[in-house]
């Protein structure tokens, strides 16, 4: 599961670039349209990225083991880290009040950890209701054949009695 591993981590990134764009705009992501780009653009990213995600594991039929939750909100600091370092070398302007500024980071690191567990939790049980649905839908395709060819010999009313009566 190699592309599944990559495809998550720029997930992770999209989610993280998004966090440290939410972070550094704060209003100025309703008000200026390059900050909401930006941010959109982070959160496309990771969007794309759980869709290619999940057709892998709907594909391959079973999902990897999920990332601990330490590691995968100290994964999304880390990648704000490096959102943050281009938003400096890109001119964006520092957080408008430092108290507090790694603390926000860390809780939005913390809140896109869980949102990401709570996709893969998500995923876990559509597969395993998918498992479960799988031996139902073979035995609904192979009597539907039946069944239908059974109606179609049949007309839809009933037959039989006497004639209709002739014309005048």
């Amino acid at each position: 599961m190699r592309p599944f591993a990559i495809i998550r981590a720029i997930g992770i990134g999209g989610l993280g670039t998004a966090a440290a764009i939410a972070a550094h705009g704060g209003d100025r992501l309703a008000t200026d349209p390059l900050w909401l780009l930006a941010g959109l653009a982070g959160a496309l990213i990771a969007l794309a990225a759980s869709s290619s995600c999940w057709r892998l594991v709907a594909a391959a039929g079973a999902a990897p083991p999920p990332l601990p939750l330490p590691l995968l909100a100290a994964t999304l600091l880390g990648t704000q880290l490096g959102a943050h370092a281009g938003l400096q070398a890109a001119g964006a302007p520092s957080h408008r009040a430092a108290a507090g500024t790694l603390a926000l980071h860390a809780l939005l690191a913390l809140a896109a950890a869980l949102l990401v567990r709570l996709l893969e939790r998500k995923a876990g049980r559509a597969l395993r209701a998918r498992a479960t649905l799988s031996p139902m839908v073979v035995e609904i395709r192979r009597r539907a054949p039946r069944a239908i060819a059974a109606t179609r010999s049949r007309p839809p009313f009933p037959v039989g009695g006497r004639a209709p009566p002739e014309p005048a």
